[in-house]
């Protein structure tokens, strides 16, 4: 039972260490993901803002258009205008904010995913890294450990079956023994 629970862990920690090259490729994917995901969310976040900068300065030329010598400013409550906001040709439209704000939502939920999923395939990795142990070094060795451990086990295996075959002969042996003792007993005093 020993030799079995050593051959099955060999083994188990033979095919942890193999499985960590293809969890090390998908780690290294998943930061790549996140990154170009965060990049597409700082994108997003910065084209909102500079569309949100040109409203607000298209805001404030609707206002200058409206402003009369004498008059009080409807935003700052100043009679003196001395460097009125012009308009622009560059407008912005409330579909593009609209435009903008879906694609940051977009963006803020793909980083998100990108995040989880970067977490999800570390974790694994961890799992699978304390999993093989030394072995995590030496994929080759490891596999090499793990079938000798089993062929250790079957060595036993074949040995305890060698054993249990020789006891059932000798105990044959015993009772033919003992018959023939009784058989030259029984001549002898008869």
């Amino acid at each position: 039972d020993g030799l079995q629970r050593a051959a099955q862990a060999a083994a188990d920690r033979a095919d942890a260490s193999e499985a960590l090259l293809a969890a090390q490729t998908r780690q290294r994917e998943a930061i790549t993901a996140q990154n170009s995901a965060d990049a597409q969310l700082n994108a997003a976040q910065a084209a909102l803002l500079e569309l949100r900068q040109r409203q607000i300065a298209g805001m404030a030329a609707r206002l200058a258009g409206g402003l009369e010598d004498g008059a009080p400013c409807p935003g700052r409550g100043s009679a003196h205008h001395p460097a009125p906001a012009r308009p622009s040709d560059d407008a912005v439209a409330d579909a593009a904010l609209t435009a903008a704000e879906a694609k940051l939502s977009s963006a803020v939920a793909a980083a998100r995913r990108a995040a989880a999923t970067l977490a999800t395939v570390t974790s694994e990795l961890k799992a699978l890294a304390e999993k093989a142990g030394t072995a995590s070094d030496d994929p080759a060795a490891a596999r090499q450990a793990a079938r000798q451990a089993r062929d250790t086990l079957q060595s036993a295996s074949g040995l305890a079956a060698e054993v249990e075959r020789l006891q059932r002969a000798i105990q044959a042996q015993d009772g033919e023994l003992q018959a023939l003792q009784s058989s030259l007993q029984a001549a002898a005093t008869g």
